[in-house]
This record gives C-alpha cells, structure tokens and sequence, in this order.
C-alpha cells in the first residue's frame, strides 16, 4: 500500500473503531447508572413495546389491589354494624322469653320488656340508617336490588327479598300443585256435610288459613225474651192478683193461669209459668237479682234474631204487680246459630242456609256445607269443632334455575340458574302464604333492577365482582311471617301479652336468621372472592413485574464486564489513533 498524505486512511479506521468504543462505553454508562437495559426505544424497541404493555399491566394490578383491600374494608365495615345488629336482636330474643314467662310477670314487667325492645328497635334502625364507609351509605337499602311485580300477584308471594340476581325481568312458576285441604276431626253432631278451604282478594291476592290445628265454636241459637222490672217488690209480703197471662211466638200460644192464692215472689211466678206452658215452648227463668225473664225455649222452631215473643196481660195495673209496665210486652231479641273460627268475629247464620263461610282474624277462611237446609233456627246446639288444616305443597321455578318443592306458608332461597358460561345467574329469597296458591299452574313475572356494590377488582375492564346488601331497618326484618298477633314486620312486635312474646320470638328468630345469611353470604364474598383475588393479583404482580425486569432492568455483573471491555478498547483506541495520526509524517523521511 503507498504512502498518502492527504487520507489517512489508517487514523480513519483507527477514529471509527474509538467513537464505536466511545459509544458503547456511554451506553454501559447509562445502563450502570439508570440500572435499567433499555433507556430509550433505541436500546430495544422490541423490548420497549413489551415492557411498556407489562408496566401498565402491572400498574392496573397495583390499582386493582388497592381497590380489593378497599372492598374488604367495606365489607368489613358492614359486618361491623350487621354483628351489632345481631347482638341486639339475642338481646330482645332474651327479653321476648322473660315476657313469655305470664306466671311471673305483671303489667309493669311487662311494659319495661317492651319499653326495651322498643329501644332495641330503634337502635338497629339507627345502625340501618347511619352505617356508612366515607359517605356511602351502606345498609339502608342503597344497595339492595329492586324486586317488583310487573302485574298481579296470583301466586300467593307473600316476600321477595335478599336478591342476588342480575338485572332483568324473571319469570317465577308454580307447578305439581298439591291444594291445601281441611278437616273436621271432631264431629260432635251431624248436621255439617264437609268444610273446605275459601278466600281470594278481589285483587288477586288471596288470603289463606294457616296449616295446623283449629277450632270452629258453634254457639246455639237464643230465642226472644222479656224481662220484668225491679220495680215491683215480688217480697212475698202480698198475693198476686188472680189473672190469667198469654204467652205467644211464632210456634204457638200458652195460657197461664193464677188462682189469686200465690204469694208475691219471683220463684211462684216462675213455677207457675213454667209449669203451665208447653215444655220446649217457652220458659221462664230467675235472674238472681229480684227480676225474672219470659223466654222463647232454646228447643222451640221460633228462636233466633227474626222471631219476636209477646207476653200479654189483663191490663196494665194487673202488669205492673207482675213487673212489667205494660199491659203488653213484646221482645225480638233473639240471636240466630253462631259461628267463630279460632278468634275471629262471629258469623250468625240465616235461616235456610245450606253453606257459608267463616273467617279467622287474619283473614283466613273455611267453607263449611250442611247436609240438610238450615230450615228453623233450633236444629244445631252448641259445639265445638276440631279442624286440622294441611297445607299446600308444589314446584317454584325461577327463571332457568331447578325446581324447589315448597309447602304453602315457607321462604326458601331460590337458584335462577346459570347463564351459558355456567357462572350463576343468582338467587332470591322467596315466600309464600297458606293456601295461597291458584288451582293450576301459573307463573308471575317479576323485574329486578340492579343497584348492588360494584367492586373493579382486575387491571383490565369489566373485571368486577358484585355484593348487595338489604336494607336491615326494623321494618324490613321478618317480613312475611304469619303469625296469630298479625305482626307485619320486626318493628311491630309486641311482648306485653303471652301471644305477643311468643310471635315476637318467631320474628325475631326469623331477623336473626335474616342477620345472619347476610353476614354468611358477606363473609363468603370477602374470603372466597375479594382475599382470593387480592392473592391472585399479588401473584400475579409478582410474576409480571419479575418479567418486566427481566426485559427491561439491566444484568449488572454483565454489564460491568462490557464497561470494562468497553473502557479498555476505548484507551486503546485513543492510543492507537495518535499513532495512525503519525504515519503521514515518515513521508518526510523521504523528502530528506
């Protein structure tokens, strides 16, 4: 190769090869520095890309933690309050026993056990009302799903509550229908044929009588009667007058007659009536207070409320010794056959009835059918009936979800199935009342709108998981229980009579088991959702955040043997360039 002055091509090479040292020498710099590989898209624009896509993967993992632990603390924050709740509901329970307890307690015993609970139920109102995390109310139904139904309920649904479902319309479906029957197990006289279940609301909501034993009193009808007065002094200090007094109903006419030669009291008077009129007729009776009453006899076909009785005397001096102040006295104040179920009003029956129906206080019903026409008033005696009542069973479908047998009067928790991934659509709690069913299988449709708790429990979207949580104030709790007190709700009890306390104690039994499905479906939703998510995610951020250094973080002991390198070739390089900058000047050897 000839010697050349105007190019070194030697201290080209020579400068080249320095400033790729150079450069390598401040990229190891920059990454021993930094402690990262990739500083710029330059280092590794492959690299880049995908460490960018892991770094904001791991800063929604990081984001989605944060908001699970959140979550647990709300949940925690309710089950807070919800164990309150539960305490003071054994509280009341405790104090519903002691009112139980009638062989003991008094009136003021009693007032301060209501005075209690009545304060008691305040309280978990309160707590209801005020529980809150920040400013989001928790248990005052904010986040309770909305139940309605979008039309007339002909399925006898006495409570739709606790709903996990998505939002939606859902159908609910009554099949296999078992009706609800009654009997008489104790008959003490013939006449009554059959008895049998009635009542439907007239808008569409029927009414029912609850399953168990029952009684049906049967009280005589009383025939038409007149009463004497105090007035006149029957001492037996005088004679009565001799006369002759007429006696009449509907079913006849007596004549009694005095001689005159009877003395002044009450029991002649009665003896002498009774002995002269026909038996079974009418009758007379002392009322133990210086009176007597001139009566239609049970047994007589005149008794009952349209059957009137006229007792007649000579005149009305004659009358008034006898103690009326009339000449003539007539009465219609006799009642027809009654009839009561259990505690409620009673029924008078008309004459020429056939069959009728009798109602309980609560609403419930029973049709009871004679063998023969009630024709006279005078053909049932008193009685009392022993009637069991069986109750309904059938098949409650919601939505897709499986069948669930039900007996009439029961809540049970109801699946709607799952959609076509297989995760679950959701459940509600449903309740019937007695006998409130229809005759053939029929469905409701119910709407449900969703304001659960949304939790964004992932890095990407739509990565959430969903808690609802009822309103728990006293007068949501309980709701649907039949009880003999009528109490609609937890709110409305009342220990101050034994019937009370025992109720309460149902309803009670009921909230807490209301209190405690709650607390059970929270507790599961922190463990098995909101802590195993926030494991999954720390994994998850582990393992990512571990391949994002991998990718983006530089190796220190490498890159400490390439800044060495790097540092070495660089002072050669500076070296071996001051040489090549010399080679052009043993050209002036040879101009010498």
């Amino acid at each position: 190769m000839g010697l050349r002055v105007n190019t070194n091509v030697t201290a080209i090479t020579a400068q080249r090869n320095l400033t790729l040292a150079d450069s390598r020498l401040f990229r190891s710099v920059q990454r021993l520095s930094s402690g990262l590989r990739i500083n710029t898209a330059g280092d590794d624009p492959a690299g880049l890309a995908i460490s960018e896509q892991l770094r904001a993967q791991i800063a929604g993992l990081n984001a989605a933690i944060v908001n699970s632990e959140r979550a647990v603390n709300l949940v925690q924050t309710i089950e807070g309050a919800l164990n309150e709740v539960n305490s003071l509901l054994i509280s009341m329970r405790e104090l519903a026993l002691d009112a139980a307890n009638s062989g003991i307690n008094n009136a003021t015993s009693l007032a301060a056990d209501q005075a209690e609970i009545a304060n008691a139920l305040e309280t978990i109102t309160r707590i209801s009302d005020t529980a809150t995390f920040s400013i989001q109310p928790l248990l005052d139904g904010t986040f309770e799903n909305e139940v309605s139904l979008a039309g007339l309920n002909t399925i006898g649904l006495t409570n739709l509550a606790n709903s996990t479902l998505r939002e939606g319309a859902y159908s609910i479906n009554v099949s296999n229908i078992t009706q609800a029957s009654a009997v008489i197990t104790s008959d003490p006289f013939d006449l009554l044929d059959n008895v049998a279940l009635a009542g439907v609301g007239a808008d569409g909501d029927p009414v029912g009588l609850d399953d168990g034993p029952h009684q049906v009193v049967v009280s005589e009808a009383t025939g038409a009667n007149v009463t004497s007065s105090t007035a006149a002094l029957l001492d037996g200090a005088t004679t009565l007058s001799a006369t002759t007094i007429t006696i009449s109903s509907a079913a006849g006419v007596d004549t009694v007659t005095f001689e005159g030669d009877e003395t002044n009291t009450v029991a002649n008077i009665i003896a002498e009536i009774n002995a002269e009129v026909t038996a079974g007729q009418f009758i007379a009776v002392d009322n133990g207070d210086g009176t007597y009453s001139i009566a239609i006899d049970n047994n007589s076909t005149a008794v009952g409320a349209a059957q009137t009785l006229t007792v007649a005397f000579a005149d009305a001096a004659t009358a008034q010794s006898f103690g009326f102040a009339t000449a003539s006295v007539t009465a219609a104040n006799g009642e027809n056959v009654g009839v009561q179920l259990d505690d409620g009003a009673m029924l008078r029956l008309a004459t020429g009835t056939t069959e009728f129906i009798v109602n309980d206080s609560k609403g419930g019903s029973l049709t009871l059918t004679f063998e023969v026409a009630l024709v006279t008033q005078n053909l049932i005696e008193g009685a009392t009936l022993d009637v069991d009542v069986t109750p309904a069973s059938f098949d409650v479908q919601l939505g897709a979800g499986p069948k669930v047998r039900f007996n009439s009067g029961e809540t049970q928790t109801v699946s709607a199935g799952t959609d076509e991934d297989g995760t679950p659509v959701g459940t509600l709690d449903i309740s019937f009342g007695f006998f409130n069913v229809p005759a053939a299988d029929s469905a409701v449709t119910i709407n449900i709108v969703d304001n659960s708790i949304q939790f964004q429990v992932g890095p990407n979207p739509n990565q959430t998981v969903n808690i609802s949580a009822q309103d728990v104030s006293a007068d949501k709790l309980a709701r649907g229980l039949i009880t003999d007190s009528g109490f609609r709700s937890l709110e409305e009890i009342d220990v101050t009579t034994v019937q009370g306390a025992n109720d309460s104690i149902l309803l009670i039994d009921k909230a807490i088991d209301e209190i405690t499905r709650l607390r059970a479906k929270l507790g599961a939703f922190q463990q098995n959702t909101l802590e195993t998510n926030l494991r999954s995610l720390r994994i998850a951020e582990e393992n990512l955040s571990a391949s994002e250094s991998t990718i983006r973080d530089v190796d220190i002991s490498a890159e400490i043997t390439e800044f060495t390198k790097n540092q070495i070739l660089l002072s050669a390089g500076v070296s071996v360039l001051a040489q090549a900058n010399a080679i052009p000047q043993t050209v002036l050897q040879l101009l010498g």
